[in-house]
């Protein structure tokens, strides 16, 4: 029999740039596990099946070989490196990540997110429970312990910086050369501005 779902699973996994060692630990199985039912030696049963599905945000079908995903089941934005950060974080912590799964809002830990106020209190309810900061979650640097620097963002900064770390370096250079652009023009528009009240003072 063809190995569909293996190669299923090995497609997801590799969509969310995981290897397989992060995807046993966030289905809380053997990394050999994944690597049987990837080549065909063996299947998830029914219960791991559908816990697949759910963590991929994919339908039990459709990991199963038989359909493609649905268009209206895909949520708004997603956010692979973010995953693959929280991953990374649950593998090398001895708290389990799915004590946190059911309180989540949003499908964070699959890469997925429709809503970014849900999608931003998921960010901070992971980065306490893993203690390090939501900068961290969100692709800055590591702390041991958690710091909180929201305050000295607004909501549009918040917003402005969680929708930019999704962009990928192409597009994050266009937005870098289009925001240089407008800070020397707005510097030109300030300068001529003193000039002029430097004129009419005298």
């Amino acid at each position: 029999m063809e190995n569909k779902i293996g190669k299923t699973i090995s497609r997801l996994r590799s969509e969310r740039g995981m290897n397989q060692r992060e995807l046993a630990s966030i289905l809380g199985v053997s990394n050999g596990a994944i690597g049987m039912w990837e080549t065909g030696k063996r299947e998830p049963d029914l219960d791991m099946v559908s816990k697949i599905a759910a963590y991929f945000n994919v339908s039990v079908d459709f990991l199963i070989g038989n359909t493609e995903p649905s268009c209206s089941t895909v949520p708004a934005v997603y956010c692979p490196e973010i995953a693959k950060r929280i991953a990374e974080l649950a593998s090398s912590s001895r708290r389990n990540i799915n004590e946190l799964r059911s309180s989540l809002k949003t499908q964070i830990l699959s890469g997925y997110c429709s809503n970014m106020d849900d999608f931003m209190q998921d960010v901070y309810a992971i980065s306490d429970f893993f203690g390090v900061t939501d900068e961290y979650i969100l692709g800055g640097k590591e702390f041991e312990s958690r710091t909180d620097y929201s305050c000295l963002l607004d909501a549009n900064d918040s917003k402005f910086l969680s929708l930019f770390r999704q962009l990928n370096e192409c597009n994050r250079d266009i937005i870098f050369g289009d925001m240089q652009r407008y800070l020397k023009e707005q510097r030109y528009e300030e300068s001529v501005a003193a000039e002029t009240q430097l004129k009419q003072a005298k």
